[in-house]
Formats: structure tokens, C-alpha cells, sequence
């Protein structure tokens, strides 16, 4: 798992692929709003992407970042 960003959105690399998230930048971490993730970026943005995918994702990127002074939390 890899997670790079901006102060308005996250890119998450899940399994090879790469999905963008939306939020916010806060002081220790980031707000993403979980609604926000819709599709792979390309070149799979074919390929399908469901709330079971979707959960899966951010149960990974809580576990990614529970250690991590920067947090990801989801709302």
C-alpha cells in the first residue's frame, strides 16, 4: 500500500491499482471522503470498483496508518 497526496485529495495504490480520494488536510492526518471513491484511476478505470472494494481499502488504510503519526480517517 502507498498513499501520496495533495491538501485536497489522497491517492491510494491498492493492489496494483490507484484510486483518488477527495477531502481535507488536517492537522495530523487527512479527512477523505469515502463517497468520493468511485473508480480506479487509470489504466483500470474499467475494471469493477463496489462499496466491498471500497471497504476493503479503508479497513487497510486504517490498519496502513494505525502506527503512523499521519492518519487517514474516513468519513
Amino acid at each position: 500500500m502507498k498513499i501520496t497526496g495533495t491538501s485536497s485529495y489522497v491517492k491510494i495504490k491498492y493492489n496494483g491499482k490507484m484510486v483518488k480520494v477527495l477531502g481535507e488536510m488536517v492537522i495530523g492526518g487527512f479527512v477523505a471522503f469515502k463517497n468520493s471513491m468511485k473508480a480506479w484511476e487509470e489504466p483500470h478505470q474499467l475494471e469493477e470498483f463496489n462499496d466491498e472494494i471500497r471497504n476493503l481499502i479503508i479497513d487497510e488504510v486504517k490498519e496502513y496508518c494505525k502506527d503512523k503519526e499521519f492518519k487517514v480517517e474516513f468519513e
